[in-house]
C-alpha cells in the first residue's frame, strides 16, 4: 500500500504549498478538500468586495445646523474608531480646528458608535441606530452609504460616504459562476449601496444585516446546499459567520478575531488569490484521484500477473517501490499548480 498511503498526503501538502506561495494560508488539508467542493460563497462587502477606502461625498445638515458642525460632531464619535468610514470622516475633518475631549466611547454592533464628548452624548451610525434610540428624523430612505449624526437626542443631519469596488471583483465573481459556484453578498450596509455593488458584480445580496443575521443566513445556506459553503470577510462582526461556515476565509488586513476564526487567510487581500486557491484545490483533488487510480490499478494488474504465474521478483519490486515513486512524482505536481 506504499503508493496509496504516501502519495495522498503528499498531494495535499503540495496543494497547501502551492496556495501559500500565492498568498493563501490554509489551516489544514481538510479545508483544501472543502474548497474543491464549494457550491456557494457568501461575501462581506466593505473591505472584501470593495477596497474599504471611503470618502465623504456630501454633508447634509438638518435645519438650524451647519455642515462644519455636523462634521465636527461626527469626528467626536469616530475619533477612537479604526473603521474605514471613521477614517474618511477624519480625512474630511482635517481642515477644521475643533477640539474635543472624549470621556466615553462605545461601539454598537450593527448600528454605529456612541460617545460622550465635552459632556454631550453623541450617536453616529445607520438608520437603525436612530430607531433604536427613538431619535426623531425624516431621512429614512436616503440613497447611499449614510452616517446619521445625533447630539443630545437631537438629529443634526447625515454624511454621505462612498466606497470603491475592487478592480478584480467583477472578473472573480464571473469566473466563480463559470466554475458553478454561486455567490451572495451579505452586508450591514443599507439597500441602495448593496444593490449598486451587486448589480455591478451580477450576484444576489442581503442588506442591513446584523452579525446574528449573517450567522442565521449562513446556517440556512448550509442546510439548503448539498455542497460546501464558504464565507469571506474581514471585520470583527464577521467572526461568528466565519466560524459557522464550512470554510471561513478572512482577509489578512482584517481584525485579529476574524483571522483567528478563519480556516483560510488571504494575506495579500486579493480576490484573485481566493480564486486561485479554489482552482488549486480542484486540481489537487484531480491529482490525488490519479494517484489512487494509479496505485490500485497497477497493483491489480500485478495480482493478475501473479495468479497467472508471470510475475517475478522484479515485477514485484516495480509494483511496490516503482509505483510509489511514480505516485510521489505525480503528487509533487501539486506544488507547481
Amino acid at each position: 500500500p506504499c503508493a496509496l498511503v504516501i502519495s495522498v498526503p503528499i498531494g495535499y501538502f503540495g496543494g497547501l504549498a502551492a496556495a501559500s506561495k500565492r498568498g493563501a494560508l490554509i489551516k489544514g488539508s481538510n479545508y483544501l478538500e472543502a474548497l474543491s467542493k464549494l457550491s456557494i460563497i457568501a461575501f462581506d462587502k466593505t473591505g472584501t468586495l470593495t477596497k474599504g477606502v471611503f470618502e465623504v461625498l456630501d454633508i447634509i445638515p438638518n435645519t438650524g445646523f451647519s455642515k462644519d458642525e455636523v462634521l465636527a460632531t461626527a469626528l467626536c464619535a469616530h475619533n477612537l474608531s479604526n473603521h474605514p468610514i471613521a477614517q474618511s470622516i477624519k480625512d474630511a475633518y482635517h481642515k477644521l480646528g475643533h477640539t474635543h475631549h472624549i470621556s466615553e466611547y462605545e461601539e454598537l454592533s450593527g448600528l454605529g458608535v456612541r460617545a460622550v464628548c465635552d459632556n454631550h452624548e453623541i450617536l453616529a451610525g445607520n438608520d437603525k441606530i436612530l430607531h433604536t434610540f427613538d431619535i426623531a428624523h425624516n431621512t429614512c430612505h436616503v440613497q447611499g452609504s449614510v452616517v446619521h449624526i445625533v447630539r443630545d437626542k437631537q438629529y443634526l443631519g447625515y454624511i454621505l460616504i462612498a466606497d470603491v469596488l475592487k478592480d478584480e471583483a467583477p472578473q472573480v465573481i464571473n469566473t466563480l459562476h463559470k466554475l458553478h459556484i454561486d455567490s451572495i453578498m451579505l452586508s450591514g450596509d443599507g439597500e441602495y449601496p448593496c444593490k449598486q455593488v451587486a448589480q455591478k458584480l451580477g450576484c444576489s445580496y442581503r442588506h442591513s444585516l446584523l452579525p446574528q443575521d449573517k450567522a442565521q443566513i449562513m446556517r440556512e445556506l448550509k442546510a439548503n446546499n448539498s455542497g460546501k459553503v464558504a464565507f469571506v470577510g474581514d471585520g470583527i462582526n464577521d467572526a461568528p459567520t466565519l466560524a459557522l461556515a464550512d470554510v471561513g476565509i478572512a482577509m489578512g488586513s482584517g481584525s485579529d478575531i476574524s483571522i483567528q476564526n478563519a480556516d483560510v487567510i488571504i494575506t495579500n487581500n486579493s480576490l484573485k488569490t481566493l480564486l486561485q486557491s479554489i482552482q488549486i484545490a480542484k486540481k489537487t483533488k484531480i491529482i490525488i484521484y490519479q494517484n489512487i487510480a494509479l496505485a490500485l490499478g497497477i497493483k491489480a494488474v500485478f495480482i493478475v500477473l501473479g495468479l497467472c504465474g508471470f510475475a517475478t521478483i522484479w515485477e514485484a519490486i516495480f509494483g511496490d517501490v516503482g509505483v510509489a515513486l511514480l505516485a510521489l512524482a505525480n503528487a509533487m505536481r501539486c506544488m507547481r499548480i
